[in-house]
């Protein structure tokens, strides 16, 4: 089995503009390949100074709910685009998934992780390495009813 790196790389040179969210589909698609049980997630948003992400926390609560997703907690920076890895929530959220209190993050879309490719591959590589997953909320989905 190829590791990490090399399959995005593999990826990356087949010339598919969407190797990206190619490999953030893997992500999901390897950690959910390997348990039955309910997956417990980390919601995250993005934003930038004195703004609350309220209306974004609570679409990916919702979603994750709608999945059967158990959740940890939520996680915001108000930092605006900053490298991943200096944000202060975004690193609470990977210390969940380091210590198995969550297995996954959602997200409303990837710029909450980062806009910057390689920035994003890190994130994605840093993710499938541990079995742990991104998702982001698809941008036309919709909750279901309440019946």
């Amino acid at each position: 089995m190829l590791r990490s790196a090399a399959r995005a790389q593999a990826r990356r040179s087949s010339g598919s503009p969407d190797w990206l969210a190619a490999l953030q589909r893997a992500t999901v698609e390897h950690a959910v390949s390997r348990s039955g049980e309910p997956f417990v997630v980390v919601l995250y948003a993005l934003t930038t100074a004195g703004r609350q992400p309220t209306a974004s926390l609570e679409r990916a609560r919702m979603y994750a709910a709608e999945k059967g997703w158990r959740i940890a907690g939520a996680a915001f920076d108000d930092c605006g685009m900053t490298e991943p890895n200096e944000r202060p929530a975004w690193n609470q959220a990977l210390r969940l998934l380091r210590g198995a209190r969550a297995q996954g993050i959602v997200t409303v879309d990837r710029s909450s992780v980062s806009t910057n490719d390689t920035e994003y591959e890190q994130a994605l590589l840093w993710l499938q390495d541990r079995r742990s997953f991104l998702e982001h909320v698809p941008i036309d989905w919709h909750p279901s009813p309440i019946t």
